[in-house]
């Protein structure tokens, strides 16, 4: 099975590269914050941040002569040119989820001629071989995308991947009340103080901390005690309080260590 990774929406093998191997870290690097603290021995231990992810990818290029290798080379070049974006990442082995990433300034993309070193030597036609290595500021990789309704005042939803996730929250009033509630099982709660009337409708993004009102920003409606909540792996509950005032949606992207 031909190995092809798509890059910006574009696969490999449209610029002549072949795919030959996927090298990236069981986890992405890890922080751990500690705080010293007075006649105690050792540390406190804080949490562990992630750092960004990098990915390797070993390419393989065959041009017959120089001059068909110098011009895929300015092909490739323009395909990989950042252009200050970060552009979509699907790897042959994951084909399933997408990492968001750049080209790596120090990426040893050089291909050699067959047989010669690909250490700091020139691009020259043949068969060559090299790394080309992909920096994900965002370490997660991101599956698919996932809506669930509620039925009544409760959504119990489970959620896929190894990481937690931000959703979106979408709701429709159906009845007039001067506050909304929405809790997540972890405790964590949306609280807006607002004379809703039936037919208002209310997002709550998790994802930008951002809430909407009949499609403008109201921030000033967030209660300060609110925290944007994440979505855990497996199971969660999600309450709408007051009961039978909204019906509506939450969705998610899943996503993965």
């Amino acid at each position: 099975m031909t190995r092809v990774f798509t890059f910006g929406g574009q696969s490999c093998d449209a610029y002549g590269l072949k795919c030959l191997t996927v090298d990236r870290s069981f986890l992405p690097p890890l922080t751990a914050r500690t705080v010293a603290v007075p006649k105690r021995p050792g540390v406190w231990y804080l949490r562990s941040d992630l750092g960004p992810r990098t990915v390797n990818i070993g390419v393989s290029l065959i041009k017959t002569d120089l001059v068909t290798l110098t011009q895929a080379k300015q092909v490739i070049g323009g395909w990989l040119y950042p252009n200050n974006q970060i552009q979509p990442l699907v790897l042959p082995d994951e084909p399933d989820k997408t990492y968001y990433a750049v080209v790596d300034i120090n990426s040893p993309l050089i291909l050699a001629a067959a047989g010669g070193s690909t250490t700091n030597q020139p691009l020259l036609y043949g068969a060559g071989s090299s790394i080309l290595t992909f920096l994900c500021p965002d370490p997660y990789g991101y599956g698919q995308q996932v809506t669930a309704q509620f039925a009544g005042d409760v959504l119990s939803p489970n959620v896929g991947g190894t990481a937690e996730t931000y959703p979106t929250i979408s709701l429709a009033l159906t009845a007039a009340t001067s506050s909304l509630k929405v809790a997540h099982s972890s405790g964590l709660f949306v609280l807006l103080n607002y004379s809703f009337s039936a037919g208002d409708t209310v997002t709550i993004d998790c994802v930008r901390q951002v809430v909407t009102i009949n499609g403008a920003t109201a921030l000033t409606a967030l209660d300060i005690s609110s925290d944007f909540f994440a979505l855990q792996p497996n199971n969660n509950t999600i309450t709408i309080t007051p009961s039978a005032t909204a019906t509506g949606s939450v969705a998610w992207t899943e996503r993965y260590l």
